[in-house]
């Protein structure tokens, strides 16, 4: 899928792979843009570093388990790989695309970049892996906004939406 911009998380990865020499970048899914982005990587340095795990049913799994999680997309709606690290708890390093703020409460804070900027991105990536305190921050930070997209929390939404909408006698 082109949308997420999986090109400009390797040029971001390939400015930190010096600095971080045990660092593994793990990218799920399958598209038709493998192996483009495979030869990407291999012209980066980054062979042996990125692992394109393919469809895996375990995403959650491997979210969790991650250092930090990146998402690099040009476009998006609203991102729920992104809201699912965000309740997960893992610190995370995002595009400003389409929706993306939304999750944050804003485009102003530090988890966010400009699109298709891998120097940013790379920047915004060192934060965490240098200072375990920002990566708790956004930790806290992320639990406290993915509660709001919660299945309870947009359910009461939609009742409280309703209850406006509706004229009075019809309400619940």
């Amino acid at each position: 899928m082109p949308h997420k911009d999986h090109a400009t998380f390797l040029r971001a990865a390939s400015r930190l792979a010096s600095t971080y020499p045990r660092a593994k970048f793990l990218i799920l899914g399958e598209g038709p843009l493998r192996p483009e982005l495979e030869s990407l990587a291999r012209a980066e340095g980054l062979t042996g570093r990125v692992l394109f795990l393919g469809h895996r049913p375990e995403v959650l799994e491997y979210t969790a388990m991650a250092d930090l999680f990146v998402f690099s997309s040009a476009e998006e709606g609203l991102g729920t790989a992104l809201l699912d690290a965000l309740v997960i708890g893992v610190p995370t390093a995002a595009t400003r695309a389409g929706g993306i703020p939304d999750l944050y409460g804003g485009a102003a804070v530090p988890e966010l970049t400009a699109p298709g900027d891998p120097a940013a991105l790379a920047d915004n990536m060192r934060k965490v892996l240098d200072d375990p305190a920002e990566g708790a921050r956004r930790v806290e930070r992320g639990r406290e906004r993915g509660r709001l997209f919660s299945v309870t929390a947009m359910a009461d939404a939609y009742e409280k939406l309703y209850d406006r909408l509706l004229p009075p006698g019809r309400k619940g």
